[in-house]
């Protein structure tokens, strides 16, 4: 079951999002449980248990606490959560990439139920997607894992490590080389960014000059000839999300 977040201050107009969600999702057949909150401190005050959501849709011009002061404070609970912010307003874009914001959408706009729908389909399409197993015959065993679970995979001496979360990436090795992978991962979002070094790009916090530093604060080095496809390529995948 969807749990889906509405905050904004205009209870009419977080009653009529609510209304086009269960429009698209009753057309999908999915349960859900949606919930509005006409404050971001009211939403922020669950600490912890905001987890429990999937998707929340913010107002970003609230009182008291705006969109992305909410979605900052979200972002100290849960990376995992879909943000989508509604607003008057298309000026605040940059500050949202900061917050990872899935979509912007217009409240004016006379889009807006084809908005809230796409923006439904994607999110959709996303979690669908952070379910796909893959079935890999380390050295120890065959294993079944989450491939969104794998934060990067390394290649060192003959052999190609998985640091998968939570994991021992001595326990989750291969014999192969990245070229003989780099395909197969390139389409769940991997990305090559060194000889030695194939990065879940999810787990990219922030790309700066000649290297990468991941969510966990590995940081892992770009050499320069390659660093302009990767930062084209990182901005682009940022763009889709």
């Amino acid at each position: 079951m969807l749990k889906i977040a509405i905050c904004d201050d205009e209870k009419i107009f977080a009653e009529k999002i609510k209304e086009l969600l269960e429009v698209y999702l009753d057309s999908k057949h999915i349960a859900r449980e949606i919930n509005i909150y006409t404050s971001g401190i009211d939403f922020v005050a669950l600490g912890e248990n905001v987890m429990e959501y999937d998707i929340a849709f913010l107002d970003i011009d609230m009182k008291d606490m705006n969109g992305i002061q909410t979605a900052d404070k979200i972002r100290v609970y849960s990376q995992d959560i879909y943000i989508a912010f509604v607003t008057a307003y298309i000026n605040y874009a940059p500050e949202g990439y900061r917050c990872n914001a899935i979509r912007y959408i217009l409240k004016n706009s006379n889009q807006l139920a084809a908005s809230i729908y796409e923006c439904m389909a994607a999110i959709l399409d996303k979690i669908s997607s952070s379910h796909k197993t893959k079935t890999i015959d380390f050295c120890g065993g065959s294993c079944e894992v989450l491939v969104n679970w794998i934060m990067y995979i390394e290649s060192n001496k003959h052999k190609l490590l998985f640091h998968i979360i939570g994991k021992d990436p001595e326990d989750y090795s291969i014999y192969s080389t990245l070229n003989d992978v780099e395909k197969e991962y390139i389409e769940a979002d991997f990305l090559r960014v060194h000889q030695s070094y194939m990065v879940n790009m999810k787990y990219i916090s922030k790309l700066v000059r000649y290297y990468v530093i991941l969510e966990n604060g590995e940081r892992i080095s770009i050499p320069k000839v390659r660093y302009r496809e990767v930062a084209d390529s990182y901005i682009a995948y940022r763009g889709r999300l």
